[in-house]
């Protein structure tokens, strides 16, 4: 669990990564927003059903793992930080499918930071 806003963003990634949906699901805190690039909206009120968006085609046939190659922090209050999160899909040899930006926003809950709102691609 996340003891940091910028340690949730590392968490995040990593359970991406391992295509684990269970572990992903601890990485957000809920109700959960992803805003995509063409404004459509995926809403989850809970961590039922949740994660579907994240699995196969949305990240590509070639896609591998993606490495988050930096974080800024946009805005900062003491229960929620949004990052300006600069990330690369890679494929299994490591070599570069593309590079993107996001926006996610982590939240505070109990001591745990966890992601609850991006924008912008997986």
């Amino acid at each position: 669990m996340a003891r940091s806003a910028r340690a949730a963003v590392d968490d995040h990634m990593v359970a991406v990564n391992l295509h684990d949906a269970e572990r992903l699901m601890e990485t957000l805190h809920f109700p959960f927003v992803q805003l995509w690039p063409d404004g459509q909206v995926v809403f989850e009120a809970t961590s039922e059903g949740a994660g579907s968006q994240y699995r196969g085609s949305v990240l590509g046939t070639e896609w591998h793992h993606s490495t988050v190659e930096q974080a800024t922090e946009l805005t900062k209050a003491d229960e929620a930080v949004a990052f300006r999160v600069e990330f690369t899909r890679r494929r299994e040899d490591d070599s570069v499918i593309a590079r993107y930006e996001a926006v996610w926003v982590t939240t505070q809950r109990n001591d745990v930071w966890r992601i609850q709102f991006r924008h912008g691609p997986n």
